[in-house]
């Protein structure tokens, strides 16, 4: 199962998918929407009848700009799906693991390049959150 806001790509990338030989669902979401996080994890269960394992990866960088030229709206967009989005999708996803007896849900926020973001105050506060609930998260 992929997952995207972006409709066209998330199709694109899960056909390339399945032109290669395995099974693949596109799905459109927004974890900044609880609804729709929720109702990815009940598709992807209707899909392939359980849920094992969830890499979350979702993240945004608005603007590159300093703190003193950023936005409420443009932090309250990189906050809403960068943590909370994050959050949502370990939530919805252990409720479906925890129903059936185990799975792994885990957050790929390691993988973005802090130091490329020097001045982009933004992107740094979810991303270490993120780090700081993974272990954690139960």
């Amino acid at each position: 199962m992929l997952a995207d806001w972006n409709e066209d790509a998330v199709k694109a990338a899960a056909d390339n998918l399945t032109a290669q030989g395995h099974k693949a669902i596109a799905i459109r979401c927004d974890v900044a929407d609880d609804a729709d996080v929720e109702a990815m994890v009940a598709r992807t269960v209707e899909a392939f009848g359980r849920l094992d394992a969830a890499c979350n990866n979702a993240g945004v960088q608005n603007v590159l700009a300093e703190t003193a030229e950023t936005t409420r709206e443009d932090y309250d967009r990189v906050m809403g799906i960068n943590l909370r989005g994050e959050w949502s999708c370990m939530k919805f996803e252990l409720q479906q693991m925890r129903k059936q007896g185990g799975g792994v849900s885990s957050i790929a926020r390691h993988s973005v390049d802090l130091s490329a973001a020097r001045n982009a105050a933004s992107i740094t506060p979810p991303s270490m959150a993120c780090l700081a609930a993974t272990p954690r998260a139960r």
